[in-house]
């Protein structure tokens, strides 16, 4: 399942959040020779596993969310609890609990503005395959803003307050939220009235998954799940020249080295982190990202490590399912949905 991050802002040490079929881990990896399992958040109302568990940080609050069971709802844990565990590991409760979803596929949290975004849950008569959005702004008490109705069945999102070159939509909250056959940006201010600025499409749609941008919003990079195992490609990775918030341009395609299925992408810095299940986790160099624009010179790949070494092939059983790049440390977390957690630290140039 997915992993994530928390950095104590008092003791410095970092946590990794990783999903389990059963529970969330805590994980403390400020050795990360000698990570530590400090506790385990179990399920909140259901007894079965789950195949899928997603896990994002507001503040020191976890928001964790699940799919494949339909009565899971939003667990919301205070992460300062972590702090002075004595007899670890240990079994937490959730400090609050939000029923008016039931599973989801995906949460992401903006946290300049404190909202949340909850991708596919389970109640049908309210947006049910699309973008349901919270206020979470207080953390323990979550509440209803609005839908985000995409259409068709949504994938993931990323949201941000955009700081871009494009003036007209500066300060202005996007979303870049991918699915089975498009990529759409929209404008989520407003959070009754969210409105779509851009429908992006690109040769041979499977399933875009995750969509996401560079630090100075020029550009953003995309991971489509299904088109190697559909149409027996290497691995691709898009990246989109997004200068105009209402016409992205694709203008470049990374083609990886081997057939491996490629699930989502992250950026930190000048690199995209790719979570490409057999193939392990590919870091790609961005540096050059504007003469890639100018030129269509393609991007390579920096550095990778391969946590599936029986083969590269296609599929989504074995191999990186998800990775947290963002702690100062440099170190990155890459979760495996079949042999737990690695904590790497790239040699990047």
């Amino acid at each position: 399942a997915n992993v994530w991050g928390w950095t104590d802002p008092e003791t410095d040490k970092e946590y990794v959040l990783l999903g389990l079929t059963d529970k969330l881990s805590f994980i403390d990896a400020s050795d990360p020779l000698n990570p530590t399992v400090v506790g385990f958040l179990p399920n909140e109302t259901i007894t079965n596993p789950v195949k899928y568990r997603d896990v994002k940080v507001y503040q020191h609050y976890a928001f964790i969310i699940a799919d494949e069971q339909s009565h899971h709802g939003m667990q919301v844990f205070d992460l300062e609890q972590l702090r002075g565990v004595s007899g670890a590991p240990v079994t937490f409760t959730a400090s609050a609990y939000y029923d008016q979803f039931g599973n989801a596929h995906n949460i992401f949290i903006n946290e300049d503005t404190g909202y949340a975004y909850v991708v596919r849950n389970t109640m049908p008569q309210l947006c049910s395959s699309a973008v349901y959005m919270m206020n979470i702004q207080d953390p323990l008490n979550p509440t209803f803003a609005g839908c985000y109705e995409t259409g068709g069945a949504a994938s993931d999102t990323m949201c941000v307050v955009y700081d871009g070159p494009d003036a007209a939509y500066q300060g202005r909250e996007l979303c870049l939220v991918t699915s089975d056959d498009e990529i759409l940006v929209a404008d989520v201010t407003d959070k009754g009235s969210p409105a779509t600025l851009a429908t992006l499409t690109y040769p041979d749609i499977m399933r875009a998954h995750l969509a996401w941008l560079t630090e100075d919003h020029r550009y953003f990079v995309s991971s489509d799940m299904n088109d190697e195992m559909m149409l027996g490609l290497n691995t691709r990775i898009f990246v989109w020249d997004f200068t105009e918030v209402t016409n992205p341009q694709l203008i470049t395609i990374y083609q990886g080295s081997t057939p491996a299925s490629d699930h989502n992408v992250w950026i930190n810095g000048d690199y995209a982190y790719v979570g490409n299940f057999r193939a392990g986790v590919r870091i790609l160099d961005l540096h050059d990202i504007e003469n890639t624009a100018l030129n269509n010179v393609t991007i390579t790949e920096a550095a990778y490590f391969d946590i599936y070494p029986e083969n590269d092939n296609t599929g989504h059983i074995g191999g990186v399912w998800a990775v947290y790049p963002f702690f100062e440390s440099g170190v990155i977390a890459v979760s495996d949905k079949e042999a737990g957690l690695y904590l790497l630290r790239p040699l990047l140039p």
